[in-house]
């Protein structure tokens, strides 16, 4: 587990975190995905950019999403949620930012389950942020919290594999000389509301920085692990 609460961003300490939105009823039923549960990130499944009141809506309505729901925090985060049916860009300009993602139900155990997790995880920390390190590791007994994308608990480390995964299988095909193709997915720029040489877009910059590390920089990079393998990734 990677925890980043309260905030240690002096420390060096920044992003590295869970990604994960709930909404657990009664301990019985319970729903988790990766968005924001707030204005701008419900959409369809034609993701439509343009909403400016010339399409079909609701019954009563010329709009899918009106006021703050149409958002494109690309161009300009949200404002004013106090006036949640006023608009905050001009529809005829600036297009929205669609969204996609995966999402779960669960219900019986599993359901109490999540809810013990999000008590664990997270009210822990809002009332005892000042021992934040002490509680840590009360939860996670024996455990050695690290900043990166790895930790050890029980001596057993932990780690994100994926990049493992595909640098393993590219090397594979290449030794059996079969064609074999990833297509990975990935924003230009993280959704930010300043440019990326922005004073306050530190945060956007240090989220490029680790995914070029990730990929192609660096010595423990995708890129520079199949180069030691004699496979040229800008060609094969």
């Amino acid at each position: 587990m990677v925890q980043r609460s309260p905030a240690h961003f002096s420390t060096g300490t920044f992003y590295w975190a869970h990604h994960e939105k709930m909404c657990v009823i009664d301990e019985a039923i319970a729903f988790m995905g990766g968005l924001d549960l707030c204005f701008g990130r419900w959409d369809t499944p034609q993701h439509i950019l343009v909403d400016d009141g010339n399409m079909e809506g609701a019954e009563g309505s010329t709009q899918i999403w009106p006021g703050k729901d149409y958002s494109n925090a690309r161009v300009m985060d949200f404002h004013t949620l106090n006036k949640p049916h006023e608009d905050m860009y001009d529809r005829s300009k600036v297009a929205r930012m669609p969204w996609h993602d995966v999402g779960i139900q669960f219900v019986g155990q599993p359901a109490r389950d999540l809810c013990r997790h999000f008590v664990d995880r997270y009210v822990l920390f809002l009332y005892q942020a000042n021992a934040w390190l002490n509680q840590l590791l009360d939860i996670v007994p024996d455990g050695t919290i690290s900043s990166g994308l790895s930790t050890v608990v029980n001596d057993i480390p932990v780690e994100n594999n994926i990049g493992d995964a595909l640098v393993d299988r590219i090397i594979r095909a290449h030794k059996e000389k079969t064609p074999w193709r990833a297509c990975i997915l990935i924003p230009l720029l993280p959704g930010f509301t300043f440019p990326i040489d922005h004073n306050d877009a530190s945060s956007i910059r240090l989220i490029v920085e680790h995914q070029n590390r990730s990929i192609c920089r660096g010595p423990h990079s995708i890129f520079s692990r199949l180069r030691k393998e004699g496979i040229d990734s800008s060609r094969d």
